[in-house]
């Protein structure tokens, strides 16, 4: 799994044959994610990640 906040880092991500999670606060910016091919898109890394 690749994480990123740009579309060229799901491009990147998707050219390596990884899936890609958009990470990004505007909701905006996530559909930009989804629509360049992102598998997912969170609010912030947290999201993912338990805290300790």
């Amino acid at each position: 799994m690749f994480l990123g906040d740009s579309v060229t880092d799901v491009q990147a991500g998707r050219a390596a044959g990884v899936a890609v999670v958009g990470v990004a606060e505007e909701e905006g910016r996530r559909h930009e994610l989804l629509a360049a091919g992102a598998a997912g898109a969170v609010d912030g890394v947290d999201a993912l990640v338990s805290p300790r």
